[in-house]
């Protein structure tokens, strides 16, 4: 723009030119004196802040809380359960006046920098919107008009200027004001005004280009404007006033119009060049700076059109810079595209039946779900939660999934549509969870709170390409400095500018010869150029003045502690501007570096001599920045900033971002201004977290807790009523919440139960394995590195932190008011009772079970419809799960209700967070312009790129710079760039781009170092290396061919118990390939490297001189699982990628690969292995495949050939003994050869006279040889009591007490017990068992010595294990099951395969209507109910049609027409002929493109591989299947004569077939079958209310007694809306009618006898107990056992009645019994006493002897009872193998699972005999009243045949 070209121009020149400096202050009455406190909000829709009176207020007055909340009063407000903030009444509102600026403040404002004069125009206090509507004078506008074309020129706040911007184009101010005063100037002109009319015209033309540029919409009001300042510039060229209108104004005037004329043609030139359909060869189809940087819909449709790519240059130049930079852009954009592209394309390919992934860079991610957003200090964020039950294996502290910065794509219709977001935050702690916190790239639809998404992503850095993309599109032509040796490939350098400028420019050379020296910075001295003065030594006088372009003229490379080749070094990068410096390992290339920044930081004065001007370092990794910033804090003490991740480095921890950003705040250097509005925005955002968390809070509560009724009573209605009133009828306490109650939560404690029997919970496991990663010790994993590196640490947390403290003390009280349970927190009981206090006293497994359950059910997204609430009548008579689904509709309700309040909230926030990053910036900037040196990552370097451009760094430096790509350099120069270093080795690491095709097609991988250098850009090579010892060297001479040894490198020593330095270790163990790591590991080499490492550690080697280096992140894993902390803690474990540009004195290098592919992977480029090899300093060992290696590198086999010479390679390396050197030693060929060695010596002992006497027990060892660590391990022979024992410890520990067990005679039981010496008898606690007895008949078996009551009533724990009906062992005891007679209920889950196709997932012997999701659908549309529900059928007409067939039914009846067998003609994408049969869904598998699965589906089939084969795909599972098994497998029946009612699943997967064309009209006959099931399950609603009459009309019998309350709640707590659940209520209440007359009974026994009474006591109690478990049964079906032992209890105690008037009328009458009968009786009455189960013998047994006791006396004995029985209803069992379809079409039910047996429908069997009749009828009634009544007696109808005498023996 003419602007940006106007106002650099002033700046080059020097020249501070302020307008009407000779006008009075006018405009002063303008002023309001009164400063109001706070600002009010901004009415502009575009700032979208809120625009209400009440919501300023209360922002004002919360700011006057200064985000204290413990002044704001609380209240329980509806929404937001007690969490929102509401003020007294009485308070008045703050009335702030608005402080415009006056003119006297405009006039300063001038000399203030562009972005100070932004900040200030967009703060709200200064009211600038009414000042420009409110302009006085001339004067006053110009000024305005001269601020608001300055702040055109900023880049660093566009966001604040685009605020500006917005409030001048809605204003009057150039509407009426400038307009006016351009007409004004036509007609009035003064040569006195001429140069202030003159910036006039200029600041107008300024402003109307940005205006377009800002809003190229919005140009046509702006049109008006240009016009009227056309005709004045016009006017006063004609009238002869040139003076004002110069040839910059005629050129600003010529751009604004081409800029009008670009815009408007701009889009309709694109739209041309997209309809051109031949294109230029190698011209782009589109500009490359109108492309959007984020993915759109053209880049990852797989269908689309491939993207237009061209080849990187590797040698010769490109055309002009657009070419350069387009092809840079577009392979740098589609480097993290594609990746994403083929991922989706994968997802969407048919799936294979082995599921093998091609894309290891992908990872799929499926149930994810938008949570909520968070309020970070840097965004907005989103919180997702994705599904982790298949990624339990993934280890998230080195997964490199979902890492910071990562790019993912989010879709819930099939990648139709997509939605791209950034990876922000990653904890993994949360990761394991399954919770990610992202930033979307754009605003987000509404409504996606239930909407499940598939998301998909890709491992690369969204973030650095972002950036780096952005300064591509915004380099212009002109702006690239080093345009000619980058672009065009020129090879003749030039010194810098800032030399050719000067004659004979003169360095001072004298810090390169004293090493001691330091440069000292004065920051005054800097701002006015002033050099300071220092003291050298005599001998460097001659360095002083250095003619530095006359090379002849410099001192000598030994003065300046440089060999030759450094010398040329040095001496190039201070005399070129386009350095390039190569340095192979060990030769030195960042001392060089050091030692041009040196000279140049203290030669300062010729490179920085007009506005300062900082040195940018720019380095690739944290490690080698922290490395080249300390070496330049070794020689200078200055402003030095470091931009990057978290430093390691103490010494440049002062020098962060983060450090020096803070002492700015406190210098006098500081704006005050921008201090200001900063603490503003802080505020606002401190108040605005405040209140969007507390009002949240609710919500995210009510994903893991059950919220309190009263915080859902704006939203329940008039169900809070029923919930609390009918609540306290139940009994529920009034200080617990009745939700509690109402959920169910005390039934689920016992279901809870059954989680301990299941073995340790999965995430127990898990844990387990993470906290043994503690035992290891600690390595530097990839993902950790990868995260550090892309996560910049210079944000400020210090403004969110007293916020932070006082949101996790004050909401989790705040929390209490609203959580009725906390799931989180199972380990309190929530209720007051005692009894519920006992049963929240779980086990760990149990406790863990119930929350995954209710988690489960708070997590699920079904709710209850506004319809079928309006039919709810009372809510305690809902069936549990639908008690949850009402649940879920009031927190939805309440969900929709807090997100429409914090909507505008969340909106504002994003709005000033935006803001504040600018000002951020801003503050950055003024920071970092006052640094001399700057150093940062080429991360920092990307996001900090705007701040770069405007700071203008003269000189770069850029350290690693073959290992950047090439973009990335780019984008770190400015164009007042003079002089740019590089410094790397191309022949060691390069780029490492994320698509490997882009780097071996399109040569992406090519640095811009590699790149000048293949082109003859001069290049100063490092020879002498100070690294290696000779013999390790000599490996890189094939790479380097001219490395020379520095003489130090001569004289390392050997190293200790090896026989050679070097020598490669080589084997053939294969190796294993890690498909989440995408990695590979070698057990055979991380055993063999482990025990080398202990080897060499035990030669006395500290843990810091060895260093273990691999090729592969997943032999780090490995490597790491096979270090214990405690021996190898210190010991650097590393990927080689990780130890670029550092050294050790032992390296152990693992290369990993080994198999019989003869894959190597990376191994075989030269730049790794460059790397890898040239590591050690001493000594280096490497194991490997190397004759796999040789064979597929050329390089492997010219290293190898040399190694086999000198003897250096071999299955073994050779061992040495230190100790006895002259030995032949041994040859470690496997781990276990390290065995032979086992102290680091030999096998000879070591034999060493130790101070006690003892002698060393040790094998030979070199470590410790004086043996001062080495503790003695043989036993000590001290006596250590006067019973002569000795000391049981080892010789080097302190004698103990004596713990020799000996026998004592315990006095308190007189027990003998083996008891340690020293201990007295009296203190010893007895460990033999209790033998007392309890009431079971149970020994106690507790310890003796503890303390316990071994009583009658003592509870026993014996465990039951009886055999129940349902075939499980009982998991109670002998306490809970009643000792056998009432057996606690089977807790099993049930597991069986419900007839709709599902898993029943309740307990065994209770399978209820199926609660999960109808998985039923058609063409039209999804069934929404319940599986368990009746589907509603589809009126539609068929759509199953093809060119041969139609069907003309509608769409939910069987279809009218026959599979269609002809082939599919379709083609598929691939363009070959589908594989499908017509009419049918195309299958995406094509026969010749995916021939071999293909031919796994038909070896499946049991098919030949024919070639006509045809398939049908399965739309529910995607498998393809051959038609004609398929055919046949339809149509097969599992019986011969009545058919099975179940759905058909795949064959491969076995999942249910609910949907498919070819066989519709077997699926919709078998879905209508089942149908009638439901139908004959669920009942109509008359049948229902049948029922429930018959119950409420069971329970108004016993109206107002305590019996009638009891039987009320039971009703009211049971299934009492099913036909099942009030059968079973029914059965409960036939029970209590036999229990009750029972007790009547007992209750009428009169007894004189003490004996009788309290055996009649006795058994009432005990029946009151049998009663309680009757009526506390809630449950959907009784099961057999529980009818079984119910039955039994009521027969034994109808005996026990029996037997007490038989006992009272033989003593009444003085009967006397004979012995035999006598003996008979008395066992009798032990069995009707209840201490064993009442089982059928024993009844019978019971029943002979009171026949032969009644004919002693009968008429005594008439009132003996009869058995009292029950009859019960039998509920249904949906389940498969219950169900059955006659031949007629009846369906029937067997009540009884069967297979193989033949049953008969009982529709068809009526005419059969009497007692077949009576069955068929108890069948039939299976479809008449939902149960069948049996009598229980049938198990004693067999028994009458029994002969007395043999049932004594039961």
């Amino acid at each position: 723009m003419a602007e940006g070209r106007y106002s650099r121009e002033r700046r080059h020149n020097n020249e501070q030119y302020i307008p009407f400096t000779n006008y009075s202050a006018e405009g002063n009455d303008d002023s309001i004196p009164h400063r109001r406190p706070f600002r009010e909000r901004c009415q502009s829709a575009d700032c979208r802040r809120p625009q209400s009176e009440n919501e300023r207020s209360r922002i004002r007055r919360s700011i006057n809380y200064q985000g204290n909340p413990n002044q704001q009063k609380q209240g329980h407000g509806g929404g937001c359960g007690g969490g929102r903030i509401q003020h007294e009444r009485g308070t008045r509102r703050s009335h702030s006046h608005v402080r415009r600026l006056t003119y006297k403040q405009l006039m300063e404002l001038q000399y203030k920098d562009a972005s100070d004069i932004v900040m200030l125009l967009a703060s709200e206090q200064t009211s600038f919107a009414s000042l420009l509507n409110a302009v006085s004078s001339v004067n006053m506008m110009r000024v305005i008009l001269y601020l608001l074309a300055k702040a055109c020129g900023t880049n660093s706040t566009r966001t604040l200027l685009f605020q500006v911007l917005t409030t001048v184009k809605e204003s009057n101010f150039l509407e009426e004001t400038v307009k006016d005063a351009l007409t004004s100037l036509a007609a009035d002109t003064s040569p006195d005004r001429a140069r202030d009319d003159q910036q006039f015209l200029k600041n107008v033309l300024v402003l109307l280009q940005q205006l377009c540029v800002s809003f190229p919409h919005s140009m046509i009001t702006i049109l008006g404007l240009k016009d009227v300042l056309k005709f004045t510039i016009m006017k006063l060229q004609n009238t002869g006033n040139a003076g004002i209108v110069d040839d910059g104004i005629l050129e600003m005037m010529t751009a604004l119009d081409g800029l009008k004329g670009s815009m408007f043609t701009k889009i309709q030139s694109e739209r041309e060049k997209r309809k051109k359909s031949v294109q230029v060869e190698e011209e782009p189809p589109d500009d490359f700076r109108d492309l959007s940087i984020c993915p759109i819909d053209e880049d990852i449709r797989p269908d689309t059109h491939k993207p237009f790519l061209r080849k990187n240059k590797v040698k010769g130049g490109y055309k002009d810079l657009n070419q350069y930079l387009d092809i840079q852009f577009r392979l740098l954009r589609e480097d993290f595209i594609c990746p994403l592209r083929e991922g989706i394309d994968e997802y969407l390919e048919p799936q294979t039946i082995f599921g093998i992934q091609k894309n290891s860079d992908i990872r799929v991610y499926n149930g994810v779900r938008i949570t909520k957003t968070v309020c970070a200090r840097r965004a907005l964020l989103h919180r997702l939660q994705f599904d982790v039950s298949k990624l339990r294996h993934v280890r998230w502290e080195n997964s490199k999934r979902l890492i910071y910065g990562s790019l993912v794509c989010l879709s819930h219709d099939n990648f139709n549509t997509f939605l791209f977001a950034t990876v922000s935050e990653r904890d993994c702690r949360l990761l394991r969870k399954g919770i990610i916190d992202v930033s979307f790239e754009h605003d987000l639809p509404k409504g996606l709170d239930d909407v499940s998404f598939v998301m998909v992503e890709t491992t690369a850095f969204f973030e650095a390409y972002r950036h780096v993309l952005k300064c591509l599109q915004h380099i212009q032509e002109g702006q690239l400095p080093f345009e000619k040796y980058i672009v065009a490939c020129e090879n003749i350098i030039l010194p810098p500018k800032y030399l050719q400028n000067q004659r004979a420019v003169k360095f001072d050379l004298r810090p390169l010869m004293d090493e001691d020296f330091v440069i000292r910075e004065n920051d005054t001295f800097r701002q006015q150029h002033i050099g300071m003065e220092y003291m050298f030594g005599y001998t460097s006088r001659g360095a002083k003045s250095v003619e530095v372009l006359d090379l002849n003229g410099w001192p000598t490379p030994q003065q300046l502690h440089l060999n030759q080749s450094q010398y040329r070094a040095l001496q190039e990068a201070l005399t070129k501007e386009f350095v390039i410096t190569q340095g192979p390992p060990g030769t030195g290339k960042t001392y060089v570096g050091l030692k041009i920044v040196k000279a140049l930081l203290h030669n300062a004065n010729v490179w920085n001599t007009e506005e300062p001007s900082p040195m940018l370092i720019v380095c690739y990794t944290n490690h080698a920045l922290d490395q080249f910033l300390e070496g330049i804090d070794s020689f200078f003490s200055g402003n030095m900033i470091r931009v990057g991740s978290r430093s390691k480095s103490e010494i440049i921890s002062k020098y962060t971002l983060k450090e020096k950003r803070q002492e700015f705040r406190k210098s006098r250097f500081r704006s005050r201004e921008m201090g200001r509005v900063r603490y503003e925005y802080i505020q606002y955002l401190n108040q605005l977290k405040w209140d969007i968390e507390r009002q949240r809070t609710p919500i995210e509560h009510s994903q893991t807790e059950i919220l309190h009724e009263n915080t859902l009573m704006p939203h329940m209605g008039k169900f809070y009523y029923q919930l609390v009133t009918l609540g306290e009828k139940q009994g529920v306490c009034r200080q617990q919440s009745r939700m509690i109650t109402w959920l169910g939560l005390d039934q689920m404690i016992g279901e809870a139960q059954t989680a301990i029997a299941k073995g340790p919970d999965l995430d127990e496991l898990l844990d387990s394995e993470q906290n043994e990663d503690h035992d290891y010790i600690a390595v530097q994993e990839e993902a950790e590195i990868l995260q550090q590196q892309r996560q910049l640490d210079d944000d400020d947390d210090d403004d969110y932190l007293n916020l932070t403290k006082h949101m996790v003390t004050q909401v989790p009280r705040e929390r209490n008011q609203y959580v009725a349970v906390d799931v989180f927190s199972m380990t309190n009981p929530p209720l007051a009772n005692a009894q519920m206090t006992d049963q929240f006293q779980l086990q760990r497994h149990a406790k863990k079970a119930m929350k995954r359950k209710l988690l489960k059910q708070l997590r699920e997204s079904k709710r209850m419809s506004e319809q079928e609430m309006r039919r709810v009548e009372n809510i305690w008579t809902l069936p549990m799960p639908q008690r949850y689904k009402l649940y879920k509709a009031w927190i939805h309700a309440l969900r929709q209700h807090i997100q429409q309040e914090i909507a505008t909230k969340e909106t504002t926030y994003r709005h000033y967070v935006d803001m504040l990053k600018e000002i951020d910036f801003q503050e950055d900037k003024k920071v970092l312009e006052r640094a001399t040196v700057i150093g940062m990552t080429t991360t920092g370097a990307a996001r900090y790129q705007k701040i770069l451009s405007e700071i203008r760094p003269k000189i770069v430096v850029v350290e690693e710079a073959a290992e950047v790509l090439e973009g990335h350099v780019i984008a770190t120069l400015s164009e007042s760039c003079q002089h740019l270093i590089l410094i790397g080795d191309h022949k060691q690491l390069r780029p490492n781009p994320n698509v490997y095709r882009l780097a071996k097609d399109y040569s992406l991988d090519l640095s811009l170092f590699e790149r000048m250098v293949n082109n003859g850009v001069p290049c100063n090579t490092l020879e002498i290396q100070h690294r290696m010892r000779p013999e390790i060297a000599s490996l890189m001479l094939p790479i380097y061919p001219k490395l020379k040894d520095a003489d130090s490198v001569k004289l390392y020593p050997n190293v200790k118990g090896v026989s050679q330095n070097l020598f490669f270790i080589t084997h053939n163990q294969p190796e294993k390939h890690d498909r989440e790591m995408v990695s590979h590991s070698n057990e055979f080499e991380a055993k063999y490297i482990v025990e080398l490492c202990s080897y060499m550690l035990k030669q006395g080697y500290d843990k810091s001189q060895i260093t273990v280096l691999t090729t592969y992140s997943g032999q780090l894993l490995t490597l790491k699982k096979l270090m214990p902390k405690h021996i190898f803690d210190g010991v650097r474990v590393t990927v080689v990628d990780n130890f670029q540009g550092e050294e050790n004195d032992i390296i152990l290098l693992s290369l990993v690969r080994s198999n019989e592919q003869n894959i190597v992977g990376f191994l075989k480029i030269e730049n790794r292995i460059c790397v890898a090899l040239s590591r050690a300093k001493h000594g280096l060992f490497v194991i490997g495949n190397f004759d796999l290696l040789s064979r597929n590198s050329e390089l492997w086999t010219d290293l190898l050939k040399d190694r086999r010479i000198n003897n250096e390679i071999g299955p073994g390396l050779k061992l040495v003994c230190q100790n006895h050197p002259n030995d032949a030693g041994l040859e470690a060929t496997n781990p276990e050869d390290f065995k032979k060695a086992p102290e680091g010596g030999c096998m000879k002992p070591c034999q060493f006279i130790l101070k006690c006497g003892h002698l060393c027990m040790l094998s030979c060892h070199p470590y410790d040889p004086k043996h001062e660590k080495y503790q003695c391990k043989k036993r000590c022979r001290k006596l250590v009591c006067r019973n002569g024992h000795q000391c049981t410890g080892l010789c080097f520990e302190k004698c103990g007490k004596c713990t020799v067990k000996v026998e004592k005679i315990i006095p308190r039981c007189q027990h003998k017990q083996m008891v340690d010496c020293y201990l007295d008898p009296e203190d010893f606690s007895c460990e033999h068992g209790c033998t007392g007895m309890l009431s079971c008949g149970h020994a106690c078996g507790a310890p003796c010595g503890s303390p316990h009551q071994c009583l009658p009533e003592r509870q026993c724990v014996v465990k039951c294990e009886a055999t129940l009906a349902c075939g499980h062992a009982c998991k109670g005891n002998c306490h809970a099951c009643h000792q056998g007679k009432l057996h606690k209920r089977c807790s099993q889950k049930c597991n069986k395969i419900l007839v709709c196709g599902h898993e029943c997932t309740n307990t065994c012997s209770n399978c209820p209507p199926c609660e999960k999701e109808c998985e039923n659908q058609c063409a039209h549309r999804k069934c929404p109910k319940k599986c368990g529900d009746l589907c509603e059928p589809c009126m539609a007409p068929c759509i199953w049609v093809c060119e041969h067939h139609q069907c003309t039914k509608k769409c939910s009846e069987p279809c009218n027409r026959d599979p269609c067998n002809y082939p599919c003609e379709k083609r598929l994408p691939c363009g070959h002929q589908c594989i499908g049969m017509c009419g049918e869904l195309c299958p995406r598998a094509c026969r010749i493109c995916n021939q071999r699965m293909v031919a796994q589906v038909l070896v499946l089939c049991g098919k030949t591989n024919k070639e006509d084969a045809r398939f049908v795909k399965l739309e529910n599972c995607r498998h393809i299947v051959e038609v004609s098994y398929l055919d046949h497998y339809m149509k097969r029946e599992t019986r011969t004569d009545d058919k099975f009612l179940s759905l058909k699943a795949c064959p491969f997967c076995n999942t249910v077939i609910r949907q498919n064309m070819r066989y519709g009209k077997l699926i919709k006959e078998r879905l209508q079958d089942i149908k009638d099931v439901k139908r004959c399950i669920l009942k109509n609603q008359n049948s229902i209310r049948q029922l429930q009459f018959e119950v409420r009309f069971s329970i108004q019998v016993h109206i107002s007694t305590k019996e009638h309350r009891e039987k009320q709640e039971m009703y009211l707590r049971g299934y009492n809306e099913s036909v099942a659940g009030l059968t079973t209520i029914l059965n409960q209440l036939e029970f209590l009618k036999k229990i009750e007359k029972l007790i009547r009974q007992f209750s009428l026994v009169t007894a004189t006898k003490t004996s009788l009474k309290s055996k009649v006591a006795v058994h009432l109690a005990a029946l009151e107990q049998f009663r309680q478990w009757i009526l506390n049964k809630k449950t959907y079906a009784l099961s057999e056992q529980e009818i079984c032992d119910a039955q039994r209890e009521l027969e034994r105690y109808t005996a026990a009645l029996g037997m007490i008037k038989i006992e009272k009328a033989l003593l009444d009458k003085n009967i006397k019994l004979d012995s035999l009968l006598e003996v008979r009786f008395q066992r009798v009455l032990q069995y009707v006493a209840g201490r064993y189960p009442f089982t059928p013998q024993r009844h019978q047994f019971v029943k002979a002897v009171v026949e032969k006791i009644k004919n002693l006396a009968p008429d005594s004995m008439k009132e003996v009872s009869d058995t009292e029985r029950v009859s019960i209803l039998k509920a249904l069992d949906l389940s498969v193998g219950h169900w059955f379809k006659c031949k007629h079409g009846h369906i029937y039910s067997t009540g009884e699972r069967v297979e193989a047996v033949t049953f008969r429908c009982p529709e068809c069997c009526k005419t059969q005999n009497t007692r077949s009749d009576r069955l068929v009828a108890d069948s039939a009634l299976a479809s008449d009243v939902g149960g069948a009544r049996r009598d229980t007696s049938w198990e004693y109808s067999n028994m009458s045949n029994f002969v007395l005498d043999d049932l004594l023996t039961l």
